[in-house]
């Protein structure tokens, strides 16, 4: 387990927290929301005198995610929309914050392509990319998501852990697809 914990764990994950954008990628009902909530409030603890943003990367303005917003009105800070389409020059007005965390909610191939291209603009010291994945996935589940994002070359933030177990097959197929986990989050 202990050789298992070296391989899995981002030895360079504090280095997150000091990123200008991050952006929130996963599934559907992965988590990925909640996360990205609660990574807005860690670097706002973490940076007092910056100012911190939520944004949602959706198809359309008129996707808005109203558990978004809330925790935004929760954490008395900024929640953005940002459409697939915006030009990358404009993306840069939006991040007039010290430091905005972003929920990717495009499906899986646009999300790829989309923050594919914003990393490129925006360039890859001022940016991470966490894949939000439950603790309960599947190990083919596992294999299937960390595959689909694995061009963004995510960091791996493990989610609902109150509420689902993970097992030795999920950390072996976690560590059989080379991810490096960062984040460990329960749903609470």
């Amino acid at each position: 387990l202990d050789c298992l914990a070296e391989d899995l764990a981002d030895q360079k994950s504090e280095s997150l927290l000091q990123k200008r954008v991050i952006f929130v990628v996963g599934t559907t009902g992965s988590g990925r929301t909640t996360l990205a909530s609660k990574l807005a409030a860690s670097l706002k603890d973490t940076h007092p005198g910056k100012e911190v943003a939520l944004a949602s990367l959706s198809a359309t303005l008129n996707e808005t995610d109203t558990k978004l917003r809330s925790y935004g009105r929760l954490l008395n800070i900024t929640v953005s929309q940002i459409t697939q389409d915006m030009p990358d020059q404009q993306f840069d007005k939006m991040t007039d914050f010290d430091m905005m965390v972003v929920d990717v909610t495009l499906p899986a191939e646009d999300a790829v392509a989309r923050v594919s291209q914003l990393k490129q603009y925006l360039g890859d010291q001022d940016t991470a990319v966490v894949l939000s994945l439950p603790g309960g996935s599947s190990a083919k589940m596992i294999a299937l998501t960390v595959d689909q994002f694995a061009i963004l070359s995510p960091t791996i933030g493990l989610t609902k852990l109150d509420e689902c177990e993970t097992a030795a097959a999920e950390f072996s197929a976690l560590a059989e697809t080379g991810a490096r986990i960062s984040l460990l989050s329960g749903t609470k």
